[in-house]
C-alpha cells in the first residue's frame, strides 16, 4: 500500500492539543474514550460513517501549491527563490510558474508520514523544523533530506472544513502555523500549539 486509507481521520481537542483515544487493545461495549498525545496508534483513528473525505491520493507526487486557508492568494514560499540549506519559509503572493512556490508532496510507507520536498531545483530539499525544535514558534525552514523525524509531516483533514487541512510536524506534533495570523508577504513560517486558528489551515492546488 503506497498511501494511506482515505477515510481515516485524527481528532484533536483545540483547547489541550490532545487526541480522541480509545484505551488502548480496549474493543469493548462502553470503553471510556479520553485524550492523549498523538502517537497514531490505532487507537486514535476513527471513520466517520457517510462522509467520504477527500485526500492526497490524486495530488501524490504532483507539484502543488500550498496555501493557508485563511489568505488563499498566498503560497508557501522560498524567499527570493533561494534554495541553500536553512532558509526559513514565508508566505508570498501566488505566481503561477514561479517553482520557489511549488512542492511535492510524498507519502513514505516506512515513516506512516508525508514529505515535503521544494521544485526550486532538482534534487533532495525538504522542509523540516530547525534544529529538532518541539517548542512553539519553530522555524519551518529548508533543508537536505536526512529522514529525520522532524522532516516528517502529517497531513490531516480538517473535518467538516471541506478540503482544509492541517500540516502536524511529527517531531513536535504542532500544526504549520502562519505568524502571527499574517496575510502580508513575507509573513514567516513556523510551528505552533493548535488552536483551530485560520492560519493553521491549509489548501492545496494542483501546480499550473
Amino acid at each position: 500500500e503506497n498511501s494511506p486509507q482515505r477515510d481515516i481521520y485524527y481528532f484533536k481537542n483545540s483547547f489541550s492539543g490532545k487526541y480522541i483515544q480509545v484505551p488502548v487493545g480496549n474493543r469493548s461495549n462502553g470503553a471510556i474514550v479520553s485524550l492523549g498525545a498523538y502517537t497514531g496508534g490505532d487507537n486514535q483513528k476513527f471513520r466517520i460513517s457517510g462522509m467520504k473525505a477527500s485526500f492526497l491520493g490524486d495530488l501524490e507526487n504532483n507539484d502543488i501549491f500550498i496555501l493557508p486557508s485563511h489568505a488563499t492568494n498566498l503560497a508557501l514560499d522560498l524567499p527570493s527563490g533561494n534554495y541553500s540549506d536553512n532558509v526559513q519559509l514565508q508566505v508570498w503572493q501566488q505566481m503561477n510558474g514561479n517553482k520557489n512556490q511549488a512542492f511535492a508532496i510524498v507519502w513514505d510507507n516506512d515513516a506512516k508520514a508525508y514529505s515535503i520536498f521544494s521544485r526550486q531545483r532538482s534534487g533532495n530539499k525538504n522542509m523540516e523544523i530547525y534544529g529538532f525544535n518541539k517548542d512553539n514558534g519553530g522555524r519551518a525552514v529548508l533543508w537536505e533530506k536526512v529522514s529525520g523525524e522532524n522532516q516528517f509531516w502529517y497531513i490531516l483533514p480538517v473535518v467538516r472544513e471541506g478540503g482544509k487541512f492541517l500540516i502536524i510536524n511529527k517531531l513536535s506534533g504542532k500544526s504549520l502555523d502562519v505568524s502571527g495570523v499574517g496575510t502580508t508577504n513575507g509573513t514567516l513560517i513556523q510551528q505552533w500549539d493548535f488552536v483551530n486558528g485560520g492560519n493553521q489551515k491549509w489548501e492545496f492546488r494542483k501546480w499550473q
